[in-house]
């Protein structure tokens, strides 16, 4: 906490404190050697919070520290995080002494005297799952043979991130960067164990994914899908695994819940919860984009669509350039026409009476304006007709690989 100037709120020297701990933290100490060029201002304000309180995250010979705790008894763990927090101490006093903030101090008002009330583990143990998630979901999310994204109950956009500075024979690593990722239910879900989810830091992905995957917004939301999941098994008297993955996404979307990341489409918009279903399905996919540390997928909701693009995401269907005109852009007739091929049979004179719906008729019925044949559609309403007319969301089920039901 700052409490003002000609405040002086130096702590008491820690034991065993070395300066040389600390002096690569930012470019304002000895060293410059640093590998975030930032100096103590900035380093502070990186976890700057209202009233004049400041959290402290520094990874850079900051307030990190390496432990293997997970097998050690009570007494022994204990005993580490004494060590971790002597070390965060350390920093403080570095922070005081040596870049000459005496004003910062302990917070008087918060738990624990201002230090955390425990540990902050960024990584533990994770389970063996239904499936496990790796860098290359990430890198290549739309892979025809693991299309895990069909099954995506969670979304993050966080690039990834370790802080293994502290352990020396941990292996330098170019950590490749990523767009912004969906999550599947798989990876909830133990492969060897009946009864149970995880979520949080447990879940089943590997080292590197874990380093994009800890991050506080997506174990949230992997906590509420373990909790949409549970309400689902115990109202069907069903196993984790034998799940209606469809029904379990639908119940997420209606708490406002995101099943692909696409930042350019809010729930505000009329077309949000037909482009997330569609967008699980894969016929209409996302451009993704690594930016820092806030990564992106785009929607380009108002973009117009080229057939050749449509035609990959279509050959789970087996359907052919000749299914969709002569047009290089998908125009609204021939995307009502994708629509009806989409659409399951349904025997005559049982709900079969939208298939005989005229083409502008079946375009109001799913809510769209401004009819016209020969106008190329909009990505958001391809969204939207495919989704209302075609229903291919709940007709395309899917097991937890992402692989069809037939």
């Amino acid at each position: 906490q700052d409490f003002g100037k000609g405040a002086d709120k130096t702590i008491s020297r820690p034991p065993d404190y070395n300066q040389a701990d600390y002096d690569c933290c930012c470019t304002s100490a000895p060293c410059k050697l640093t590998a975030y060029k930032v100096d103590a201002r900035g380093m502070l304000d990186y976890g700057k919070l209202p009233a004049g309180k400041f959290m402290l995250n520094w990874p850079a010979h900051g307030n990190d520290t390496y432990l293997n705790v997970i097998e050690a008894t009570w007494a022994i763990r204990q005993s580490k995080y004494q060590l971790a927090r002597t070390h965060t101490l350390g920093f403080i006093y570095y922070i005081q002494t040596v870049l000459g903030f005496k004003e910062m101090g302990l917070a008087i008002d918060e738990l624990d005297s201002g230090l955390a009330l425990i540990p902050y583990n960024r990584e533990g143990r994770r389970v063996r799952g239904m499936v496990r998630v790796n860098i290359n979901h990430f890198l290549d999310p739309y892979n025809p043979k693991e299309p895990l994204y069909r099954t995506a109950i969670a979304v993050g956009d966080y690039p990834v991130d370790h802080h293994h500075g502290q352990n020396p024979r941990t292996p330098q690593i170019d950590f490749p960067k990523i767009a912004s990722f969906s999550l599947p239910l798989g990876a909830l879900i133990p492969r060897d164990l009946e009864g149970l989810l995880v979520c949080e830091k447990g879940i089943s992905v590997s080292n590197i994914v874990n380093g994009a995957t800890r991050l506080q917004p997506v174990v949230l939301l992997t906590g509420q899908a373990a909790g949409m999941l549970a309400a689902w098994c115990v109202a069907h008297h069903a196993q984790p695994r034998d799940a209606d993955i469809r029904s379990v996404q639908q119940s997420l979307l209606a708490a406002g819940c995101y099943l692909i990341p696409s930042v350019d489409v809010l729930p505000s918009h009329p077309g949000w919860e037909s482009i997330q279903r569609i967008g699980v399905t894969g016929i209409l996919r996302g451009e993704g984009r690594a930016q820092g540390w806030a990564n992106k997928t785009y929607f380009y909701p108002d973009s117009t669509i080229m057939i050749k693009t449509l035609l990959n995401a279509l050959s789970q269907w087996h359907i052919g350039p000749d299914r969709l005109g002569p047009d290089s852009v998908l125009k609204i007739g021939a995307a009502i026409d994708l629509a009806a091929l989409l659409r399951p049979q349904v025997p005559r004179g049982q709900g079969s009476h939208m298939q005989d719906l005229a083409p502008k008729r079946i375009w109001e019925s799913c809510g769209l304006a401004k009819f016209d044949p020969i106008r190329p559609i909009r990505r958001w309403e391809l969204a939207v007709l495919l989704d209302k007319y075609s229903g291919v969301f709940q007709a395309q089920q899917v097991d937890l690989n992402g692989t069809p039901i037939r």
